[in-house]
């Protein structure tokens, strides 16, 4: 590892769009561009965060509490004499164009534990926007140097520019070039907010195209990947969570309605809660794609398996202690050949059996009409055939 230095970042909320805004402001995902740098500062490893500005706004006071809640420390300077004491010469700075939009795994790779400045083909990176560095490179936002080239800010002006003065620094500096191809810029990973409508079209390029495709065999999963598509971006930064939460609730009123015996809203209230999940695991992942950052496949492998927990717990609720082996038994058949069959076959198939809400909405009415044991019954049959007449090799067999 190149460095294990003390790592200070420097954002800056000064630039502003053609209408004036402030680019560190524009949103995206939810979120002000400025707190996903602040993410960005953190991934790569920064307890201090400085933030060039004009003046303590109340979204950068905001910004600043919301960062020292996380265990940052955060402050606000003016110009690069205030930079000056802050850094010392065993610290390492990380400095982001004010308004960069960068995939994270791009910066992670690169930058995580190395000094470099990010750097594009000259034409392309300042045709979007970015500062030329030399006749064959510009600066593509991001760098991390040895902080004791701030030292030199203290002979400037007060109102010299900060983030220039020290990239030019880095490069007197010797600091490596780290080249980024202009397919970086085509697929919006690397952007300069320099109006909204650029974000407008990253964004949206990210939500439409960048999730898994929902066959109609698996209508909830559909409709869960319509309805977080409806709420996001706004809703990203906060509907995750709320979207558990409410599976949550949903998932335990099941059981609750299940106990007093109404197995057939124990199924409707499981059936909303699966939807409840199914959107706030997409909207995770939406939210993922627009930083760059790896889905939690585990945490949604966890929840699933609660979810399967709460529906043997629907289907053999209410029983008495000693009828629980043989209540039981049907419905943790049905969940396990469910499993298998989502395995095997096409994606359509798959997606099938795997949807959970198609299989609740489906056993509700058997539910009210008292053939709930025989509609699992023929579903588990149905399961078992399809494993059994699979082309592909079923998960059954170990040769």
């Amino acid at each position: 590892m190149e460095s294990a230095n003390l790592r200070i970042a420097l954002i800056s909320s000064v630039e502003r769009t053609p209408e004036g805004d402030l680019r560190a402001f524009q949103r995206i995902g939810g979120r002000t561009v400025i707190a996903w740098q602040v993410d960005l500062a953190r991934e790569l490893g920064c307890e201090r965060i400085v933030c060039l500005s004009e003046g303590a706004s109340p979204e950068l006071i905001d910004l600043q509490r919301e960062s020292e809640a996380s265990g940052l420390r955060f402050n606000l300077i003016r110009g690069p004499l205030h930079l000056v004491g802050l850094v010392s010469a065993d610290h390492d700075i990380v400095a982001i164009a004010d308004g960069l939009v960068l995939e994270r795994s791009l910066a992670s790779v690169e930058l995580a534990d190395k000094r470099g400045i990010l750097a594009l083909p000259a034409e392309d990176g300042i045709a979007a926007g970015f500062e030329r560095i030399d006749a064959e490179y510009a600066w593509a936002g991001l760098f991390v140097a040895r902080a004791n080239i701030a030292a030199q800010l203290a002979d400037l002006p007060p109102d010299s520019d900060t983030m220039s003065v020290l990239l030019r620094l880095a490069l007197q500096a010797g600091t490596r070039r780290v080249p980024v191809g202009k397919e970086r810029l085509d697929s919006g990973e690397l952007l300069l907010a320099m109006d909204r409508s650029e974000l407008v079209r990253r964004e949206k390029a990210l939500l439409d195209h960048g999730g898994p495709s929902v066959p109609w065999s698996a209508p909830g999963k559909k409709a869960a990947n319509w309805l977080a598509r409806r709420f996001a971006p706004e809703g990203l930064a906060r509907g995750p969570a709320i979207a558990g939460v409410s599976a949550s609730v949903l998932g335990i009123g099941a059981v609750a309605l299940s106990w007093v015996d109404q197995a057939f809203y124990g199924l409707l209230a499981l059936s909303a809660g699966a939807i409840a999940l199914g959107t706030g695991q997409c909207m995770s992942g939406m939210k993922a794609r627009l930083l760059g950052q790896p889905e939690k496949a585990k945490l949604r492998h966890i929840s699933n398996s609660l979810l399967d927990i709460l529906a043997v717990c629907v289907l053999i609720l209410p029983s008495l202690p000693f009828m629980l082996p043989k209540r039981a038994f049907l419905p943790l058949v049905l969940i396990g050949l469910l499993h298998l069959a989502s395995r095997s076959g096409s994606a359509r198939w798959k997606a099938m059996w795997n949807d959970r809400v198609l299989l609740f909405v489906t056993l509700a009415p058997a539910a009210w009409f008292g053939f709930l044991t025989q509609a699992m019954a023929v579903i588990v049959l149905a399961a078992l055939v399809y494993c059994l007449i699979s082309g592909r090799k079923s998960p059954i067999t170990t040769d």
